[in-house]
């Protein structure tokens, strides 16, 4: 056959393996650093904390569910998976305000909440119902365990 040689040269094939290449690698990074509201088709929206919007709330008799992470914590997930729909959505049923907390670029002084709550480590999901104490989960705990106590915590409430 005659095949045009260029068409089999290295220095044609090299810069296309590597742009396709490159090119798989930032969809791959964009897809993975969305948050998951963004990634989902069901979502529930979360809000920005802040400590006003948190009191206004708590003084509106309403419970809130603050998920406190940083995009440098090690977990592929930075939320560790604690935003999830199926969460998200026991939350909601359940009446909770949602909010999340970036901690990403925060000083000590910024984890003083979690300190207090007897937590040491990001991410983690805060439920502060109307009655009775705050509830924590890191992340990585299962699904099924923290909508199971936001059952529990919304019946609690409810009664």
């Amino acid at each position: 056959m005659n095949r045009p040689r260029y068409l089999y040269s290295n220095a044609m094939f090299a810069p296309v393996i590597t742009t396709g290449g490159l090119s798989a690698m930032l969809i791959v990074l964009f897809w993975c650093n969305q948050e998951p509201a963004t990634r989902d088709s069901v979502s529930m929206p979360w809000s920005v904390y802040s400590k006003a919007a948190f009191d206004r709330t708590e003084l509106e008799g309403k419970p809130v569910a603050v998920l406190y992470f940083a995009n440098w914590a090690l977990s592929a997930d930075p939320k560790g998976g604690l935003s999830n729909p199926g969460i998200s959505q026991a939350l909601a049923d359940a009446g909770f305000v949602l909010m999340t907390a970036d901690l990403t670029h925060s000083d000590a002084n910024d984890f003083d909440e979690l300190r207090h709550l007897g937590f040491n480590s990001v991410p983690m999901l805060i439920l502060y119902p109307q009655t009775g104490p705050s509830v924590g989960f890191d992340g990585g705990t299962p699904e099924s365990n923290v909508v199971a106590a936001v059952e529990l915590i919304g019946d609690e409430g409810m009664t």
